[in-house]
């Protein structure tokens, strides 16, 4: 009795290493954890520190969305105290929006500062 050897098609071969690639690019891109950079002011003698006062929110890396878009999706406003906490919640909820493949916050003094690289466009 001859073993039989199934060889796949050509066209059934790009499929496989067509989906392949996706799987392999789509584990990279999940793998890749967002970031939030952030410090806290150092605890003083009375307690420990409660966050920053927002002054001011900056928002860098726009290409095509609007500011005012970035805005309504930030869970933080100008004169919200924030925290370490606050900061990954609002990396999150940006990158759960699905306009951006990176998004960092810093803390500069008492100004918050966004800044996003944008998915490209499809189409």
């Amino acid at each position: 009795m001859r073993n039989r050897v199934r060889l796949i098609q050509p066209a059934s071969q790009h499929l496989l290493w067509s989906c392949l690639g996706f799987l392999i690019f789509g584990a990279i891109a999940v793998a890749r954890p967002a970031q939030a950079q952030f410090s806290l002011p150092p605890a003083t003698s009375s307690g420990p520190a409660l966050g920053v006062a927002i002054r001011d929110i900056r928002v860098e890396g726009l290409q095509r969305i609007e500011p005012g878009t970035v805005f309504s999706y930030l869970p933080i406003q100008i004169g919200d105290r924030v925290t370490e906490q606050g900061t990954a919640e609002a990396v999150r909820t940006l990158f759960a929006t699905g306009f951006f493949k990176d998004v960092r916050i810093e803390l500069e003094r008492d100004v918050l500062v966004i800044s996003v690289e944008e998915r490209p466009a499809i189409g």
